[in-house]
């Protein structure tokens, strides 16, 4: 069976328009659609779906965080990235994104609310990210702005999720 994504030269080159997020890494917006839709937890209106390029380089990560809508991590290419998801109560989950016989997926689905953090498995990560309704930063929260007894049961399940706020 042929690959769903072909093999891209390594390293990926960084798209040069990306800007820095604030959980760590770059991204550029590539889409945010025009059809508008009530947010289902009553955050008013947001773009019915909306897209974005993320880079993780060798020594970044993706900070602890949340997103009131689901979202959905797509590789891209070069190297796989390890997606850290936790839905605030029992231990955190790893999955591991990269290209077909690399890595067991090409792709994950992370749910409204579910707290996710991520890091590059080599030099450079390349994903897209698509966030349904679209992503608003009035949805988003870092982990570590969010309360103290949060952070503390994260810590205390799985010590090494901690390093990644």
């Amino acid at each position: 069976m042929a690959p769903l994504l072909p093999e891209l030269p390594e390293p990926v080159p960084i798209i040069g328009d990306l800007i820095p997020h604030p959980e760590g890494g770059a991204y550029r917006e590539r889409f945010r659609s025009t059809e508008m839709l009530a947010h289902p937890r009553g955050r008013g209106k947001r773009s019915a779906l909306t897209l974005i390029h993320f880079c993780l380089q060798e020594g970044e990560v993706s900070a602890w965080h949340r997103v009131e809508s689901d979202e959905l991590w797509l590789y891209a290419g070069g190297d796989g990235v390890e997606l850290w998801l936790w839905d605030g109560t029992g231990a955190p989950v790893r999955r591991r994104l990269g290209a077909e016989g690399r890595e067991s997926q090409t792709w994950q689905a992370v749910p409204a609310d579910h707290w996710q953090a991520a890091r590059p498995l080599g030099p450079r990560a390349l994903l897209h990210c698509v966030v349904a309704p679209g992503f608003d930063f009035a949805d988003f929260t870092l982990l570590r702005d969010g309360p103290q007894p949060l952070l503390e049961a994260l810590q205390r399940l799985d010590p090494a999720a901690g390093k990644y706020l």
